[in-house]
This record gives structure tokens, sequence and C-alpha cells, in this order.
């Protein structure tokens, strides 16, 4: 048998518990060993039904061609799928202590390697959160590869974080499933899982995998990601016969700081006059917010490129937009001949 599932059952600490199901195929202890999880912001759905999907393809490999382990998490956060208000799911952030499920992740004090696994066995939660946490990055430890699968809440290209260095490893993940873009960090950037799992591991690539727009669930698509995990899963040697990818990947591959979010200057419902992947040129009317009280007379604001660039999201039109926020992610082609407009209270920040 090589499918094998552990369910874990994880104490609140108030008499009630959760459950988070981890399931193993392959060899084990076999190399290479690649950890995948997905809904850890549980209004993510694609990355869920993609694993859902590529578990059932696992359970049907025959065991003689295994060659290494696989470590599958679809649903990597009960807590969120447990969370809503007024039948709306708050799985962004745990309403107990207000916590992003994917920030403040404990890191180990001596940095990575044994110590940092020998204070893993030693560590005990009190919290249902620390305890989830506590049971992935023990389900992670001494992985070869590790994906995290989220989505955009916008529409959005596909693209992973990966660290830096990781570039090589990350271009055959990208040619496998057909990302857009990669976007690079440096080591020891936050306190994401990613960032944990760093710690926990020697893995050669630790990629946070963005599936476009939370709206794109057809099952056509979801087919297709799961079809290229598998793919990459052979082309690392996991599963025999071993594969490579038809074609070099011909996407972006650039650092984080290089992509630009534009701000919207109001707050109104947002109206786009350009697409995702679309290349503009400086001036170009991108999109329009479409104002609840007008301002000067105008009904409307119009958001122009400041350069010529590639558009990378931009706002979800079924959703308010609310001042501050990003109307569009874009990929600067050429500078910006003018300096971009600064506030206060708006970071750059648009991951």
């Amino acid at each position: 048998m090589t499918r094998r599932t552990e369910t874990l059952a994880i104490s609140n600490g108030l008499g009630s518990h959760h459950t988070l199901e981890v399931t193993r195929f392959g060899i084990p202890g076999g190399r290479p060993r690649v950890y995948m999880q997905a809904g850890l912001h549980t209004e993510e759905l694609p990355g869920p039904l993609v694993l859902c999907h590529l578990r059932q393809m696992l359970t049907e490999i025959p065991a003689a061609d295994w060659r290494g382990e696989v470590i599958l998490v679809p649903f990597a956060n009960p807590i969120g799928l447990a969370q809503a208000i007024s039948g709306n799911p708050i799985g962004r952030m745990e309403l107990a202590s207000g916590l992003n499920f994917n920030s403040g992740w404990p890191l180990p004090p001596d940095g990575p390697g044994e110590e940092a696994r020998a204070w893993l066995h030693r560590s005990t939660a009190l919290t249902g959160l620390g305890g989830t946490r506590l049971a992935l990055l023990s389900a992670v430890e001494g992985s070869d590869v590790v994906l995290d699968l989220h989505c955009c809440m916008e529409p959005a290209i596909a693209f992973a974080f990966i660290t830096e260095g990781q570039e090589q490893e990350a271009t055959r993940l990208a040619a496998a499933i057909g990302l857009d873009a990669i976007f690079t960090f440096p080591p020891h950037a936050g306190d994401s899982f990613m960032d944990a799992a760093r710690e926990m591991t020697r893995a050669s690539l630790i990629a946070t995998i963005e599936l476009r727009s939370h709206q794109n669930v057809a099952e056509s698509l979801i087919r297709q990601d799961a079809l290229g995990l598998e793919t990459y899963l052979r082309t690392l040697g996991v599963i025999a016969p071993e594969r490579d990818t038809d074609a070099e990947w011909q996407g972006i591959c650039t650092s984080y700081e290089d992509a630009l979010a534009l701000p919207a200057p109001l707050g109104g419902l947002f109206l786009p006059r350009r697409g995702i992947r679309d290349v503009v040129e400086r001036d170009d009317l991108i999109g329009e917010i479409l104002l609840p009280v007008s301002v000067n007379g105008k009904d409307r604001v119009a958001i122009h490129a400041p350069c010529e660039a590639r558009i990378l999201s931009h706002a979800d039109p079924a959703r308010i937009l609310h001042p501050g926020a990003p109307t569009h992610v874009i990929l600067p082609l050429a500078p910006p001949t003018a300096p971009l407009p600064r506030y206060f209270d708006v970071t750059g920040d648009w991951a």
C-alpha cells in the first residue's frame, strides 16, 4: 500500500479539537521527499481542489513506480475552515488572535539545522493555532521540496514566491505547471510558513504558489494544474518513469521588489480597462474607479499606466475597492518618468 493517511486531533485548549489529515504516498523515508499543502487561507479554494485531484491521481500509480515520497495536506487550516460570520467565511485571519494564518510563525532561536529540529521536537502548543502550526512543521520536516498552494483574491497571473538562489529548481516547477512568473525574496525575509519551513529542511525549493484568482475553479483548470504537479514529481524522480517538461520555460523571473502596486486614490467600484498579462504604454488608460459620491463634479477617477509595463493583476470588479488598496500590480518595463505618489498610510507591499 503506497497511500497512508494520518488523522491528527489538535486540541484548542477548551475541551474540543480540530482535525488535520495528512496523506503520504510512496516509499516511507524515500528520496526525494516532496511536501505540498493548500488551504492555509481557506477562502483560496483552487489549491485544495488541485491537491485533492492530485491525491486521486497518485492513488492510481503502481507501487513499483515509486522512488521517493510525497506528503499532501490539501486542507492545512482546520481552524479557518470552521470560521464564518453571518455565513461569510473568514479564512485569512484567526478570529481569536487576529493573526494572519500565514504570518507570525514561530522560528527557532538558533537558526536552521539540527538545532531547529531539536527545538521543534521539544515544542508544545497551548492553542489550536499553535497546535496546527506544530503539526504542519512536523510534517514538512526534512522534505527536499516544499510547495504551499495559494491564490489571489483578484484577477491575476499564476506565479510563485521563492527564496533567492532557488531560481533553477523553480523554473523547472514553473515549466511543469505553467506559471507566468517567479518572484524572489532574500532569505529570512519574514515569518510566513515558507520562512518557518526553511528552518526545518535543507530543501532545494520552497515555494509559495499563487494559482491565479480564487474564481478560477473550473475543473479543466484544476485538472491541468494537478497534471502539472504530477509532471513535476516525475521530473524530480519521485515517480518513475522520469519525465522532462516539453519546452524551456519562457516566463518572468525577478525580485519581488521589481513589481509595483498602484494604490487607489479614492474608493468605489473598479472598472478594468486592460486585462492581466497586457503590456501597456505610459499614460494608457488601464482602469477607472466609479465613485459613490462625485468629486469636483466627476463620478469616476481614471487610472493611467505610469510607465510601459505588464499588468500582473488588477482589483476585483465584484468587490468594493477601498482607498489605498491596489488597483493594479504591474511589472515596469521602463522607469516611470515622474515620481509616483507616496502616502503616509499605504505601503508598497502587494503580496
